[in-house]
């Protein structure tokens, strides 16, 4: 069994500051104690491209960037089957980053990292797709 010292991440004491700051873990890895608000900003104009399908009266909702879907009898009940799927997904990614990030998963992360830093109550907004726009008549706006 490991030493103790080597099981557990020493990380350096940060200062509060408006910048990511640098901190020295195990095995040399160096990595950035970077601000919860500031991680949503780098994945909010990351957005997902929901499929929806119909087959033999089961709905199926595919996520693309992920390669995950979501089934049920209703729409709803599939998109929740989907933030289901999608949120073990995120945590088991995650949990396992060193394997996701040695394969070809890792372009997968900002996707992932969208739902882990979406609260849970707000993950299925991610999943529904967005309302068309409105086209403006053009003889109307030139009046």
């Amino acid at each position: 069994m490991a030493p103790a010292s080597r099981l557990t991440p020493r990380v350096a004491p940060v200062a509060a500051s408006e910048w990511p700051e640098p901190c020295a873990l195990v095995r040399t890895q160096v990595m950035f104690l970077v601000p919860q608000e500031l991680l949503a900003a780098m994945v909010e104009n990351v957005a997902f491209d929901p499929r929806v399908s119909v087959a033999g009266g089961e709905f199926v909702v595919r996520l693309p960037e992920l390669n995950l879907i979501g089934g049920g009898e209703t729409f709803e009940a599939a998109l929740d089957e989907l933030v289901d799927v999608a949120s073990d997904f995120a945590q088991q990614y995650f949990r396992r980053l060193r394997f996701y990030a040695e394969s070809e998963h890792l372009s997968r992360l900002p996707w992932v990292a969208k739902i882990a830093f979406t609260p849970a109550d707000n993950r299925r907004a991610l999943f529904e797709a967005a309302p068309e726009p409105q086209k403006q008549d053009p003889l109307v706006a030139a009046s």
